[in-house]
């Protein structure tokens, strides 16, 4: 490992998959050699980006392909044939394809039902986004479940969904409310040309 770590010209990658693949060697060959149990051990992914000088994120793809791949894949990867991000996709199972949603048919309405029915695709839409988002990082935990980030962005989409839902019921109510003024002033509107026809009625007799 000390050999290849002081080649020129490694990518990070390259330095990554060198000390995954020779600490995975130790790790297999400790249990029959004294003198490899007595090396130092590096048992974590924070150890091993240290030792490569790597970043966590690259050391932990790293990891994820020594560990998954065929060993020609790994070796590729070490010779600096092929780069690790292309190495990784190779091994990691497509995203799942999430449909988009179906178009709302337009319908010739009052003007009152064609806004609210804005509002109410604009909510369709929204929601559609966050679903997607959901259903992509759901993927990628699959991938990089030791990443914080991964967790925090759920947590984001899940508060985004609960933002939603709230504006949903807020939208409904304003709605609402906009039908109730709407009858108040038509009755009121009734009534003031009723009493205008009376009193009319009242001046001509």
């Amino acid at each position: 490992m000390s050999s290849n770590l002081h080649r020129r010209h490694l990518t990070q990658g390259q330095s990554a998959a060198i000390v995954s693949a020779s600490q995975s060697w130790v790790n297999a060959q400790a249990a029959d050699n004294a003198q490899l149990r007595s090396t130092a051990q590096l048992d974590t992914a924070t150890a091993r980006a240290k030792q490569s000088g790597a970043g966590q994120r690259t050391q932990q793809l790293a990891d994820k392909l020594v560990k998954e791949a065929p060993a020609e894949l790994v070796k590729e990867v070490i010779d600096g044939k092929k780069s690790l991000n292309k190495a990784i996709k190779e091994i990691t199972p497509p995203k799942p394809v999430v449909p988009k949603p179906e178009p709302v048919p337009v319908v010739e309405q009052e003007p009152e039902d064609s806004h609210k029915e804005q509002l109410s695709n604009i909510i369709v839409e929204q929601q559609g986004a966050i679903d997607a988002l959901e259903a992509d990082n759901n993927a990628m935990l699959k991938v990089f479940e030791s990443d914080d980030r991964i967790s925090a962005s759920i947590e984001e989409v899940k508060k985004l969904t609960e933002l939603n839902r709230i504006l949903s019921e807020r939208i409904n109510g304003l709605m609402d409310e906009k039908k109730e003024a709407i009858k108040t002033a038509s009755y009121w509107k009734d009534r003031f040309l009723t009493l205008e026809a009376e009193l009319n009625q009242g001046v001509t007799n």
